[in-house]
């Protein structure tokens, strides 16, 4: 007998399907597969609260540099511009936030996976 028909002896497969030890083993990628879909999720829900919480402090500051410089609010005022830039990017902060709550990026996390999978064909 050939090794494949040794291994699969007491298998309930086919001869040309998978073994137990096969399907645990694609099972088991499955899993780490999910893991890592996880861990991505987690590591972006704390990049985006960590960048929105930078971001409002440095809007505070600005703000409090500004008033300091020029009290009341004009737009071509340049401190007062810079207010308005930092505000347009919590609104893009908040647009992403939302957007991930919504929909994760799957984009991204094709990407990764695509590589793990093509990865773990060489293996099986």
């Amino acid at each position: 007998k050939n090794e494949k028909d040794i291994e699969s002896a007491h298998d309930t497969s086919e001869n040309r399907g998978l073994s137990t030890d096969q399907i645990i083993s694609i099972e088991s990628l499955n899993v780490q597969e999910q893991v890592l879909m996880d861990r991505l999720k987690e590591a972006s829900i704390v990049s985006l609260s960590i960048e929105k919480s930078a971001i409002r402090h440095q809007i505070l500051a600005a703000e409090n540099r500004a008033q300091i410089r020029y009290k009341t609010y004009d737009k071509n005022n340049m401190h007062w511009k810079h207010v308005d830039e930092l505000m347009k990017d919590q609104r893009d902060i908040m647009s992403r936030i939302r957007e991930f709550n919504y929909q994760p990026n799957e984009t991204t996390l094709e990407k990764i996976l695509e590589s793990v999978h093509s990865s773990t064909k060489t293996v099986l």
